[in-house]
């Protein structure tokens, strides 16, 4: 794959991980996390679950676009 390409997929990957991770913070604060949840520690792994499932998501995202790449190549 190209140096070109490689940049490309790592600002795309990146731009959706903060997008998501973004929307997941603001979704999370519309709960009231972390200071009016009444369940602190189920709220907390929640953070974690969407913290977690945002970074597959864009490592999905990154090995989905090489594999087309390879591909085409």
């Amino acid at each position: 794959m190209k140096r070109r390409t490689h940049i490309a997929c790592g600002m795309v990957a990146g731009i959706l991980m903060l997008t998501l991770w973004i929307a997941a913070l603001a979704y999370m604060g519309s709960l009231g996390w972390p200071e009016t949840s009444p369940d602190f520690i189920l709220s907390f792994y929640d953070f974690f679950a969407v913290l977690i499932g945002t970074l597959l998501i864009g490592v999905a995202f990154l090995l989905f676009i090489w594999l087309v790449e390879e591909k085409i190549e």
